[in-house]
């Protein structure tokens, strides 16, 4: 995509610091307007007289200021999936790249979408990235603009301490502060309505330029504690102490440092013991919890009974959390419990009126736990032996992470399919076993008795079923080099030694998967590969496409092709010597164009369709653009070309068919994009001219009535304005944004001459020229022209 730059961020990135921004204008006029109050000269009569004694002051620097502060910074952990630094947090809505699949954060509560992609899959290498610039906020809640990786990494390199943030406390907004003159008469009231607010307001207390504000906080206060609880506080004693035993409270909740994952396998490696306790510390009820894998919580207990209910692991600020819900008998279960303290057997929450301690009972374990026997029996395949039936070496038992086992035989040629599962409960650990005749007698739910990673016994009352594993035909292969194999080319397929005539198989990198079977007959689908066991597997999800589907176990790679195992079956997959595929070529490519005004991005350009195929050969395709997959799927209502947007960024698709044959076809994805490519002039540059002679306002929106203004800008950010008889004293900053220089005009108090007050983007730059668009609305517009009479 032109004009964004796109970067990889691994997740376990350490990270930065970089220039930061000017003062806004919000802030130097909060700062100008607290010194107004406060050092006017002279004053005729107070607004109101208070008997606050000067204890009560809020002084700079003092307890109370620091721990307001601290407690009303922006926390940048919260968001440590993105960035992992507490320094910082992402400006949001921001887009990322999770593990190839694009998302739009737009709150926090949506990072738990990249948390799904990350624990989607165990042994893939999870990649963030960014598409550049995003903004930044730090900790004083100043922002700064990071345009690729090598500055956003830079920046995280400078924060090696702990901020000094206390991110489990905060006040219920709105609050006010009393605003005082040195004889301690109110002369205003301030209402605070968030953090950055009440930030910005403790930072202008003592002001290098104009001195200390007098300040009280106006009580009762309410705090909220990050477990829901609150606190009403009357005084700055009270308020300190409140907010200094967050902060150890705080220190309690990160003791556990662990990571969803790592709570969840705790959960599913034990049957707990689960002891609930009220906020006297007294026991409520007592438990036996088994958590599966399915989602499934089992409680036993008193009364005697069998609940099921649902559970979940989400992430908050403090930590991981346990969601329990849907138990009918054991309802002090359902809740949303903050973990507080674990290790490998002992686990307690609270969800601010209970404490749920989960103590792993060990009175039912054997040598494996319920997770190690589903990953040994998915490695290899495994001989069986019992006393149900009269063993049959040959017969082998695989079985796939899917839940399919398939019992074959290489000597007799025959398959049997069916299903197994392992569950975890009060008795131990079981294995069910769910297959066809004549394998049907030992269909049964076998307790695990025996356990290692090459033999596993299992009985059920008199009955026992041993497994006894075979490893020959695994292989060295890794995930990463037969993707790569798989998608560098396209793919003969040799299935039992039979090649079926004109075919290939395109394993896009996409993780999409297209063949012309038999040279004519077209197979849209997906394909994926993982790591499970040990072993690498292919997963083939094509509708139609018969003994290809499902999942196989890759047992050789190398340069004469990848050889597949499903069951009985051996697929082989070989490289083709001529790419059998003439519409490899396209793809989901997208096309970007510069928006034509200078420097202002109305969003709406000419796209030249032909140029997102100019690459691609055409001799023997045909394609159209259509505005809606629905379209393009249905060949109506094609886009005509050069096509114009909608909407900027806007996704438009293709359908590319054979020539002559239009039902072997595929549908691509086309992100269009405008993009400001405006370079005018740098802010030095504007500096170095607007500090030159002096300036008028020749247009403003088609007007040449503000041009006996004369406007003389100093380099102390001063502005002197003369004009009508009038001489006014204002102020003028410049900064840099990812659009261009920004003029900013403030303090301009005069009839007329105010209406140029504001932000305004610069969109022609001359020495002695500029032309500028307001930041507010894109449609009020001035013309600055210099005069050196």
């Amino acid at each position: 995509m032109v004009g964004k730059t796109k970067n990889e961020m691994f997740y376990d990135k350490n990270n930065f610091k970089i220039e930061a921004m000017k003062p806004t204008p919000k802030l130097l006029s909060l700062i100008a307007f607290f010194a107004l109050l406060v050092f006017t000269s002279c004053q005729d009569e107070a607004t109101e007289t208070t008997e606050t004694q000067t204890q009560e002051t809020i002084a700079p620097d003092s307890q109370i200021a620091t721990v307001m502060a601290y407690a009303s910074a922006n926390y940048g952990g919260a968001d440590n999936i993105l960035d992992n630094s507490s320094c910082i947090s992402v400006n949001l809505p921001v887009t990322i790249i999770a593990n190839g699949i694009t998302i739009t954060i737009e709150t926090l509560e949506d990072l738990a979408l990249i948390e799904e992609i990350f624990e989607e899959f165990d042994n893939d290498e999870d990649i963030l990235e960014f598409l550049f610039p995003i903004t930044v906020i730090l900790n004083d809640y100043t922002q700064v603009t990071i345009e690729n990786l090598d500055d956003l990494e830079a920046f995280i390199d400078e924060c090696t301490d702990e901020p000094d943030v206390i991110e489990c406390i905060d006040f219920q907004y709105p609050i006010s502060f009393s605003i005082f003159n040195t004889e301690f008469d109110i002369v205003d009231t301030v209402v605070i309505e968030d953090d950055e607010a009440l930030y910005e307001f403790l930072e202008s207390l003592d002001d290098e330029d104009n001195g200390v504000v007098l300040a009280s906080l106006n009580y009762p206060v309410t705090l909220v504690y990050a477990n829901g609880e609150t606190i009403e506080v009357s005084n700055n004693t009270e308020l300190v102490e409140a907010i200094e035993a967050a902060e150890e409270d705080c220190e309690d909740i990160n003791e556990c440092d662990i990571t969803p994952e790592g709570l969840e396998e705790i959960l599913l490696s034990c049957y707990f013991e689960a002891d609930i306790y009220n906020a006297n510390n007294e026991i409520e009820d007592v438990n036996h919890v088994n958590f599966t894998q399915s989602g499934e919580v089992i409680v036993n207990g008193d009364p005697a009974v069998t609940d099921v209910g649902e559970w979940d692991i989400i992430e908050s600020d403090e930590g991981p959390v346990l969601v329990i819900a849907g138990l009918q008998t054991f309802t002090l279960l359902n809740a949303t419990w903050q973990l507080l303290d674990c290790d490998d057997e002992e686990l307690k929450f609270t969800n601010g009126e209970n404490t749920l301690e989960l103590e792993c009972d060990d009175d039912n374990e054997v040598d494996c736990s319920a997770q190690e026997v589903a990953m040994y029996l998915q490695e290899c395949h495994w001989y069986a032996g019992t006393n149900l039936f009269d063993n049959v070496i040959g017969d082998q038992f695989y079985f796939y992470p899917n839940g399919e086992v398939i019992v074959s035989n290489p000597e007799t040629d025959y398959e049997i399919v069916g299903y197994w599962e392992v569950s975890l409960t009060d008795e131990g650990v079981f294995v069910t076993l769910e297959i066809q005749d004549p394998y049907d007698v030992i269909s049964l739910t076998w307790e695990v008795y025996e356990c290692d990673e090459d033999r596993i016994k299992l009985i059920d009352d008199d009955n026992y079923l041993v497994f006894e594993r075979d490893c020959e035909e695994t292989s060295d292969c890794e995930q990463g080099e037969v993707r790569e194999q798989l998608v560098s080319c396209a793919q003969v397929p040799t299935l039992n030694e039979w090649t079926p005539s004109f075919t290939t198989f395109m394993f896009n990198d996409d993780n999409t998967f297209f063949t012309l079977y038999e040279g004519d007959l077209p197979y849209n689908g997906v394909w994926d590969i993982f790591s499970d066991g040990g072993n690498v597997y292919i997963l083939i999800t094509v509708e139609g496409l018969g003994d290809f589907n499902g999942t196989w176990l890759v047992i050789d790679c190398g340069e004469e092709g990848i050889v597949l195992k499903q069951g009985q079956d051996i697929l082989v997959l070989e490289c083709a010597e001529d790419n059998g595929n003439p519409l490899e070529c396209f793809g989901n490519y997208g096309l970007s164009v510069c928006d034509e005004d200078d420097g202002t991005t109305d969003g709406f350009g000419v796209f030249d369709l032909e140029l997102i195929f100019s690459n691609c050969p055409f001799d023997n395709v045909e394609y159209n653009f259509y505005l809606t997959i629905d379209d393009a799927e249905n060949e109506m209502n094609p886009l005509t070309n050069p096509f114009v947007n909608t909407v900027n960024p806007q996704t438009i698709y293709s359908r590319v068919s054979l020539a002559g044959n239009p039902s072997v076809f595929e549908i691509f994805s086309h992100d269009l994009v405008v993009e400001s490519c405006y370079e005018g002039c740098t802010e030095q540059q504007v500096d170095e001219y607007l500090l030159e002679c002096w300036w008028q306002v020749a247009n403003y929106n088609g007007s040449n009535n503000l041009l006996s203004f004369y406007l003389v800008f100093e380099p102390d950010q001063a502005l002197l304005i003369e004009g009508e008889g009038m001489n006014i004293d204002a102020s003028w900053s410049t900064s840099q944004i990812s659009d261009g220089v920004v003029l900013i005009l403030y303090n301009i108090a005069g009839p007329n001459i105010q209406a140029i007050t504001g932000e305004w983007l610069v969109v022609e730059c001359q020495e002695d020229r500029l032309e500028l668009v307001s930041l507010a609305n894109n449609e009020d517009f001035i013309v600055l022209e210099r005069t050196c009479d």
